[in-house]
């Protein structure tokens, strides 16, 4: 983890798999600063001339904050933005998109993923549901039939007979 700010520990954004995470940790971080109004609404639709000073004010903290926890090679992603709101705006267009091939990579990603003999069980259970969260987040529907049976093919030959006593169960569907 490397420090965003003097007083926060939050993880740098580094590939797409964590921008959900990333994203509410930030804006966590900037409600605490009482900065996140600036991801919110347009400096535009402010009309006194004092309110609009100490909204940019806070804008240029809240830009400072986002840079903070952005890795250099996502940096261009935010350089054209002049307000935080369009920081996040453009990373949300960057890793949060409901394209085909975002749904295909999760899907895909989704289906390879396989529990490791050396692995915690709440590990593996976390990882496929942020993964599950991921692909509902792209638009694909991902209900909790379909999060069981991704975890049943997930599990090893150690989870045989749990795997046969649950395939064997009447669940509702």
């Amino acid at each position: 983890m490397a420090s965003c700010s003097s007083q926060s520990v939050l993880p740098i954004l580094w590939d797409y798999s964590g921008s959900g995470n990333w994203k509410f940790r930030v804006k966590l971080e900037l409600d605490e600063k009482q900065l996140l109004e600036t991801t919110e609404i347009n400096v535009e639709d402010i009309a006194e001339d004092k309110e609009k000073k100490e909204f940019l004010k806070k804008d240029a903290k809240a830009k400072s904050v986002i840079v903070q926890c952005l890795p250099d090679k996502y940096l261009d992603l935010v350089k054209d933005a002049r307000r935080a709101k369009d920081m996040i705006k453009s990373l949300e267009e960057m890793f949060e998109r409901k394209s085909v091939f975002r749904k295909f990579y999760l899907k895909k990603k989704l289906l390879a993923l396989k529990f490791k003999p050396k692995e915690k069980l709440e590990e593996h259970f976390l990882l496929l549901d942020s993964l599950a969260r991921d692909l509902e987040n792209a638009g694909a529907k991902v209900d909790d039939t379909d999060k069981i049976y991704h975890l049943l093919l997930t599990m090893g030959d150690n989870f045989s007979t749990v795997i046969t006593t649950i395939e064997t169960m009447k669940l509702k569907t």
